[in-house]
């Protein structure tokens, strides 16, 4: 009964979705906030992925406040549910993990089509058309240096103090080396890591992102090497060898063969061997873009009894200010069961005035790793998100947004977010506020984050507040913080950052240092 219950309750939250966008049809996203979450050389990872519209292959302009002017564009690499992989598209700009950017998507952005840095054209003589020009370098290479001192009193009524210190120096590489028809690109970064050892933060650890070759010869592209995929929405990471066949930008099909990365993309492993087949149509024009996707991946470890199977359809539609995104993933339950929905997502957003866009969302899926000994089906989750999003000819950006979590379940719960960002204050100051409210079943969350930044010169120089609040049944965890962070160019090739957050509360207070130094080429 209960699941029948849930069943329903679902369908009904569906049911008024889809009612309430129905006569829309469908709309481009107007410029939406994101946060830079790393940084990885000459690309970073925002916190917005195909839950939020995004496609491999979009190319974005990117913004400083929801209506300042472009600073520059990107391209996505790579996009899961709520993650992406972007690359510049032209010249490269400022960006520092943490740093809120808003994107607005350009129609007509080739699917499947990694990013390369765009350098200013040279002004010696082109060589002839039969004579192969030289391979062009770019790339940058980072030093960053991150440090935190913490302090925690024990939870609840535990009073032991705990002091942990942790240093971080790290190397970023990233580097395209591209030909006529082949291009080589290599992005890792390599970190030692001084404090206590955990499972999934070692001492030493390089991550190489991506270290590709690409060629392309007639109707084909051969890739080969470690790479982040386009068609693969569960893991993303190949070791391995990836065929592509067809227009990239009409009617496409491919294979891929190779193995799982352990840790994430971390190391090199031959224990979860994968392969793949997939096939993409995509057409473009001025006012419309379509784009749809099936990829099937069969993961083969040695124990033949935990073989699994994963289908995704994924499909896109903008025109004109109107979008809809769908994307179904079909997998067993158990590594010994039968077919069935794994995840169903459906996006759709609708202008409200000249300036403000409503978009909606709803999202049912089950946890399905791909290498698992479980036999039990993992829990569905499901939710469902509304907002609204609105900017004024003065550069004033609003967005509120409203979710449900397990709607009818044991652990239903609710959330409640909202970004302000006012330009030209106390001179030519950018004010925002970030502030976000969750009951997750088990507690209540409060965090609220204002901030102004300037520019002084050439420089960027931000300071904000921070307050947190977590309440659940055992415990309180509330903490203030102050994060101050510059950047300042030294150089057209040269860039530093410099960040530091102090936090203090009753249970934690802590101290981080962030520093990065890079060197474009």
């Amino acid at each position: 009964m209960r699941a029948r219950a849930r069943r329903s309750g679902w369908r009904g939250v569906l049911a008024v979705l889809l009612a309430a966008l129905a006569p829309a049809a469908l709309h481009a996203q107007a410029a939406r906030p994101a946060v830079v979450v790393q940084v990885a050389g000459a690309t970073f990872y925002l916190n917005v992925g195909t839950d939020d519209g995004l496609r491999t292959g979009d190319t974005l302009a990117v913004r400083r406040t929801a209506d300042a002017p472009v600073m520059g564009t990107v391209v996505v690499v790579g996009a899961t549910a709520r993650r992406a992989v972007v690359g510049f598209a032209g010249t490269p700009f400022p960006v520092t993990r943490g740093d809120t950017l808003y994107y607005l998507p350009r129609i007509g952005g080739a699917a499947g089509v990694a990013p390369t840095v765009v350098v200013a054209e040279s002004t010696r003589p082109r060589a002839p058309p039969t004579v192969a020009s030289r391979p062009r370098v770019d790339g940058a290479v980072g030093l960053e240096m991150w440090g935190s001192h913490t302090e925690t009193v024990g939870l609840g009524a535990d009073p032991v103090r705990t002091t942990r210190d942790i240093g971080m120096p790290a190397v970023r590489f990233n580097t395209f080396i591209t030909g006529d028809r082949s291009r080589l690109r290599i992005n890792l970064r390599a970190q030692q890591r001084t404090g206590g050892d955990a499972l999934w933060d070692r001492q030493t650890r390089i991550r190489i992102y991506e270290a590709r070759y690409d060629l392309r010869t007639g109707p084909a592209r051969l890739t080969v090497g470690r790479f982040y995929s386009d068609f693969d929405h569960q893991s993303a990471f190949w070791d391995g060898a990836a065929v592509r066949f067809g227009d990239e930008r009409g009617v496409s099909a491919g294979v891929a063969a190779g193995f799982e990365p352990e840790r994430g993309n971390e190391e090199v492993s031959f224990r979860l061997p994968k392969a793949a087949a997939f096939v993409g149509t995509r057409h473009a024009t001025e006012r419309a873009d379509f784009s749809t996707d099936l990829a099937v991946t069969q993961v083969m470890p040695s124990d033949r009894a935990q073989w699994r199977a994963g289908a995704d359809l994924a499909m896109r539609l903008r025109v004109g200010r109107f979008s809809l995104t769908g994307d179904v993933e079909a997998t067993p339950p158990t590594p010994m069961g039968q077919w069935g929905l794994a995840r169903v997502m459906l996006r759709a957003s609708m202008p409200a005035g000249k300036r403000g866009y409503v978009y909606a969302s709803a999202v049912s899926d089950r946890l399905t790793p791909l290498d698992t000994t479980f036999l039990a089906p993992f829990t569905r989750r499901e939710r469902a998100t509304a907002g609204l999003s609105l900017s004024t000819a003065g550069g004033v950006y609003l967005d509120l947004n409203g979710s449900v979590n397990d709607p009818g379940g044991e652990t239903s719960g609710y959330a409640a977010g909202a970004s302000l960002s006012v330009p030209r204050v106390l001179g030519a100051g950018i004010a925002s506020l970030h502030a976000s409210w969750f009951d997750d079943g088990f507690g209540t969350g409060l965090l609220a984050s204002p901030g102004l930044e300037y520019r002084v010169g050439s420089a960027r120089v931000r300071g904000g507040y921070q307050f947190y609040r977590v309440e659940q049944r055992a415990t309180t965890l509330m903490t203030h913080g102050i994060d101050l962070r510059a950047w300042q160019p030294f150089g057209p090739r040269v860039s530093g950052v410099l960040q530091v957050t102090e936090r203090f509360g009753g249970n934690l207070t802590s101290t981080t240092v962030f520093t990065s130094l890079e060197v474009r080429f």
